[in-house]
């Protein structure tokens, strides 16, 4: 299909669309029967969501529009315009409640599919400036719909300032003064809420909030950043929705969307940092909620503030502001995490899907916040969740994501060094390993990967006699992660991690052919067979892009190409060389290539090759050339840092090599030589002058080899002299 025919479709599908959503329109605005309309607008709502990913080519900049012709972008961009005024006209006009609620979910969907960083500024504060009075309706589902539209809003990929600030954040959450107006509304909206569709202003709930907010900040010396006059009218909303109040009784689907709503402000953290002493005493009391379903989605308030209190403390750490942050976030978990052992501890009261999500809210508290906690409360956190791991008759979904918890804590560098802390959770880790949930072996694998982490880090940093966990418990260890990777794809993900980071672990007592308490040897065979089956026969990209990581960790380990004490210790390169020198050359995936070539850069000696030197040498020559014919173009992005890491392993190769094998490198390299000459020029003028250091080092450390060899032959001297003027970059 060429390109002129393509546009053509693509013209048609947005007339059908344009045309389409006209046509709904007018029957939903139109027509005298109240189902007829809303039926109009469900089936316009499902056409809006299947054009998503259509819909996000849209624009409208009159600065990139040529005066020439309008570019498609930009008829599509009026297109959403049209379809926003009609139903920005049905809100201030319609009068039927189950319509309005029908028109608010329809344009809940249209917001999800609207690119607002691509439209003028004054669009979005237009459409807040309709959906912003039925917040404040007295039906609970136009409440609910309306939330719903500025969720959606919020959580735009790319929330501009204009959203910001179209939601009562000022200069896009900066901290210039805003004084709310009299009304919370503005006074753009008086006329609307005089209505008696609409409650009244809420200052008298917006006072009695601040003083309670007051007496707590007292209670606990906790200070306000920003006074009461600067909050935004909607978090003013929130807070009032899910303030309990004797007098007040707000429906529980307007808690939850509320609970929703601040959920999405959390992820853009900055719209939430000024508040949350205020957010936290809502949350609390929404856990002591008697509905599972708020208490479930303030769970999850919960976590995501936690996450991105954990993320933000990393960003600022050189910031002005570092230690006020850091004494807010503490008071923030102070009052958190006793009610969120409260709830975890409810074993027969508390639903396990909120129990679970506490449990990831204590896993994000973060390194800092986690060293910045008190001796006490560290030792409680850990004490907690050791309890709850290792409660066998606890559902095992809590106990795997406790125990994932834990391992979260084993990479913190406080708790990395403590072994027994690192064996015992290991331990609660492989007694879930082996269960018939699918999840909850997902969730252990990934913990058990963190231990593997965390001792291999312990491993490098000791480098010489470092202390070592139990032969019994690593044996165990890689016996479970042998025997998940035939598990599913979600499993062996983490399970070849594991492997290869313990496999790495071996020592040559291990190893000895006399060690006859456990059959190491035999284990390590199967393993090497498992990894090798997964870069073979699993269909799954990660999966394999996992294991050729994992391959190149063991690599690392020189004990298991075998010496003296642990021989015949090389069958296993025959199926596993073979392995990787097919991925190099014909995986689809770049990724996958890029991480089976850097596994060859660890093997650090050219007797590690054995006889399969030259394969590789000559595989590696096939990927470069290969490398320029892109099959699918989503590899395009990956395509560099193939080629870079393939340059790497010829240079790595160039550098080991004897100076028997120079002219068969020689040989290899003649057919391929324009290929690899240009790659090479690229990769280097591509590459930051550090990282570029082995590839211009190459050629001159062959070249003073070869000067200083005495032992050399003609044929190997011309061979290395061609090898250097092919890699020297003039």
């Amino acid at each position: 299909m060429d390109i002129g025919m393509s546009y053509f479709l693509v013209e048609q599908k947005s007339a059908i669309i344009g045309e389409s959503a006209d046509n709904l329109l007018y029957i939903g605005q139109h027509d005298p029967s109240m189902r007829c309309r809303c039926a109009a607008l469900q089936v316009c709502a499902q056409l809006l969501y299947g054009s998503k990913g259509f819909l996000h080519q849209a624009e409208i900049n009159i600065k990139r529009c040529p005066s020439t012709f309008i570019p498609f972008s930009v008829s599509l961009g009026h297109t959403i315009v049209a379809i926003y005024r009609a139903f920005t006209a049905m809100l201030s006009t319609e009068n039927s409640l189950p319509v309005l609620t029908q028109a608010l979910k329809c344009l809940a969907v249209l917001v999800q599919a609207t690119p607002f960083q691509k439209f003028d500024k004054a669009f979005v504060q237009n459409l807040v400036k309709h959906v912003k009075p039925l917040i404040y309706h007295r039906d609970a589902a136009i409440q609910v719909s309306s939330l719903m539209v500025l969720e959606f809003l919020i959580s735009s990929t790319d929330t501009c300032i204009e959203i910001a600030e179209a939601l009562g954040f000022p200069g896009g959450t900066s901290k210039r003064s805003m004084t709310i107006p009299p009304n919370p509304l503005g006074e753009e909206d008086l006329d609307i809420i005089d209505d008696e569709e609409f409650v009244e202003s809420d200052l008298s709930d917006e006072e009695k909030f601040k003083d309670e907010i007051v007496s707590i900040k007292k209670k606990d010396n906790v200070s306000e950043h920003l006074p009461m006059s600067e909050n935004s009218w909607l978090i003013v909303r929130l807070l009032h929705n899910l303030t309990y109040n004797d007098n007040v009784t707000v429906p529980a689907s307007i808690r939850i969307e509320s609970l929703q709503v601040l959920t999405a402000m959390s992820s853009h953290f900055a719209m939430v940092k000024a508040h949350l002493p205020k957010i936290s005493v809502v949350l609390q009391k929404s856990m002591n909620d008697s509905l599972p379903d708020v208490r479930l989605y303030a769970a999850r308030c919960i976590d995501s503030c936690a996450f991105q209190i954990s993320r933000q403390v990393m960003e600022s750490t050189a910031s002005s502001s570092f230690q006020t942050d850091i004494q807010n976030f503490s008071t923030f978990w102070m009052n958190m995490v006793p009610i969120v052992m409260e709830h975890i501890r409810r074993d027969k009261e508390e639903a396990s899907t909120v129990r679970t999500v506490l449990c990831d809210a204590l896993s994000n508290i973060g390194v800092v916040m986690f060293e910045n906690c008190s001796q006490s409360m560290q030792l409680a956190l850990l004490s907690f969740l050791s309890g709850v791991s290792s409660d066998c008759s606890d559902e095992p979904i809590v106990r795997a994501t406790a125990v994932r918890a834990l391992a979260v804590y084993v990479l913190y560098p406080s708790l990395r060094g403590d072994l027994v802390f690192v064996e015992n959770t290991a331990d609660l880790i492989l007694r879930l390993v082996e269960n018939s949930n699918l999840l909850v072996r997902v969730k252990s694998f990934w913990a058990l990967g963190n231990i593997s982490d965390a001792l291999i880090a312990k491993f490098v940093e000791a480098k010489e006699n470092p202390e070592r966990i139990s032969d019994d418990l690593l044996y165990r260890m890689i016996k479970a992660s042998t025997t998940a990777c035939g598990d599913n794809d979600k499993v062996r993900c983490n399970a070849v991690r594991t492997l290869g980071n313990l496999l790495r672990l071996l020592t040559e007592e291990h190893l000895k052919m006399e060690n006859v308490q456990r059959d190491w040897r035999d284990l390590f065979e199967k393993s090497i067979c498992k990894l090798t089956d997964c870069i073979r026969s699993s269909s799954n990209a990660k999966v394999k892009w996992n294991t050729c990581y994992a391959i190149g960790n063991i690599m690392h380990n020189h004990i298991i190409f075998g010496n003296e004490a642990t021989t015949d210790l090389s069958s296993w390169q025959q199926t596993l060389y073979t392995a990787l020198c097919h991925v190099i050359v014909n995986h689809s995936n770049f990724k996958v290539r890029t991480n089976a070539t850097a596994a060859l850069v660890n093997i650090s000696e050219r007797s590690h090759f054995g006889s399969y030197f030259e394969k590789f040498w000559s595989c590696i020559l096939e990927a470069i050339e290969q490398s320029h014919h892109l099959e699918n173009f989503h590899e395009y992005n990956h395509r560099d840092n193939l080629q870079e890491q393939l340059c790497l392993a010829l240079a790595h190769f160039i550098l080991i090599s004897y100076n028997e094998d120079w002219p068969m490198l020689k040989r290899q390299l003649s057919t391929n030589i324009d290929v690899v000459r240009s790659t090479w020029k690229r990769v280097i003028l591509r590459m930051i002058p550090e990282k570029a250091a082995p590839l211009l080092s190459c050629p001159v450390i062959l070249a003073e080899r070869s000067k200083q060899s005495q032992n050399i032959s003609m044929e190997q001297k011309f061979a290395g002299d061609f090898i250097c003027n092919a890699l020297t970059i003039e």
